[in-house]
């Protein structure tokens, strides 16, 4: 074990009680003895790898830490959701519902990422209120809540497509596809030619260019 929960360190929060970590041994910047954030059971913080939850952090409900992922400052994990890798949540942002934030991703500030959102790969999120199923993942760079796009039902699978800002330019998440807009065009062309889902997808390359002025 790398930690112990304090029962007598307690946070009530409504009808929840959450209660300082401990750490067994030294990780990282971790040293035995340092007192950590907020959980409201083993679960929510593995025991393995180099997680762990700092400063006045809490993760409550179903919602686990694993890997060497970090949870620090006033953040909040909360429902169902995951904080995994060697991903960041800090500050006074929130992660909730049934979200996923992994890879080497950041979500910083005050930021929201709520529902069944996903914040993967190298992606930074800041000050920014994620929702419905958006995917933010390679190079996003999200510090807005015009920064990103997300929208449903479209081409032959009706599937949900996100589009964001990113290091190089605008990055769009559709399907298994990732990859900059001028891929993506490519990718429509070579796979519905001019048909009904093509015109679908072009109509949002327009929208696309408009409400990111490109």
């Amino acid at each position: 074990m790398k930690y112990k929960i304090l029962h007598n360190n307690i946070l009530q929060k409504d009808d929840i009680k959450l209660y300082r970590i401990q750490a067994l041994k030294s990780f990282l910047d971790v040293k035995e003895g340092d007192i950590g954030g907020f959980v409201q059971c083993e679960n929510n913080l593995s025991q393995f790898g180099n997680c762990w939850v700092y400063d006045d952090a809490q993760v409550s409900g179903y919602a686990v830490v694993y890997n060497d992922a970090i949870v620090k400052g006033c953040a909040r994990v909360m429902g169902y959701s995951k904080v995994l890798w060697k991903s960041v949540v800090q500050d006074y942002s929130l992660v909730q519902g049934h979200s996923l934030v992994t890879g080497y991703a950041h979500v910083t500030g005050h930021s929201v990422i709520c529902d069944d959102c996903c914040i993967g790969d190298n992606a930074i999120v800041k000050n920014t209120h994620i929702q419905d199923g958006a995917i933010i993942g390679k190079n996003g760079v999200v510090q807005c809540t015009s920064d990103y796009l997300y929208i449903r039902g479209l081409g032959s699978m009706n599937r949900a497509t996100t589009v964001y800002k990113g290091i190089n330019g605008i990055m769009v998440v559709c399907g298994c596809f990732i990859g900059t807009l001028n891929e993506f065009k490519n990718r429509v062309y070579n796979t519905y030619q001019d048909t009904f889902y093509a015109q679908e997808y072009n109509a949002l390359i327009d929208l696309i260019k408009i409400h990111f002025n490109i």
